[in-house]
């Protein structure tokens, strides 16, 4: 997989510190509730886990303006509830797999929208079920 497909951990840390208004990311760190370590393998390694956590921590965060600092800071009209991390991964993944199949790369802002985009369909699912075949045609739909 190749790194034009995988949002910056880093960018996305410096997002919730600012957000937070945090000054280190010992701060971080603890709201994660993670050790720093962690936090640094994360960016290190540009682990979508930071994303989930992130998402769970923070409800009513846009995904867009996480992913990319572009939009609004907070999903406006929408009552907070608590992200699924589960299904969040589920549809990262499907994203991701489906890229390198068709070995396509998004702009980051167009990733976004589209895994939001499917995360609010998946998620609206009773069964949380993915159907790859689905998440292919509105990949090829977004390149």
């Amino acid at each position: 997989m190749s790194t034009s497909n995988q949002h910056n951990v880093g960018e996305i840390l410096r997002r919730l510190m600012f957000l937070k208004k945090y000054d280190t990311y010992q701060e971080v760190a603890d709201f994660l509730e993670v050790d720093n370590r962690t936090l640094s393998a994360w960016k290190q390694r540009n682990s979508k886990v930071a994303v989930q956590k992130i998402s769970a921590k923070c409800a009513d965060l846009d995904l867009n303006w996480l992913l990319t600092g572009e939009g609004e800071m907070r999903q406006e009209g929408r009552a907070s509830t608590p992200v699924d991390a589960d299904v969040l991964e589920a549809v990262i993944e499907a994203v991701e797999v489906c890229l390198g199949q068709v070995e396509g790369s998004l702009k980051p802002a167009k990733k976004a929208q589209l895994i939001a985009t499917l995360y609010g369909i998946v998620n609206a699912d009773a069964e949380k079920k993915i159907e790859e075949g689905k998440v292919m045609q509105l990949v090829r739909l977004a390149l």
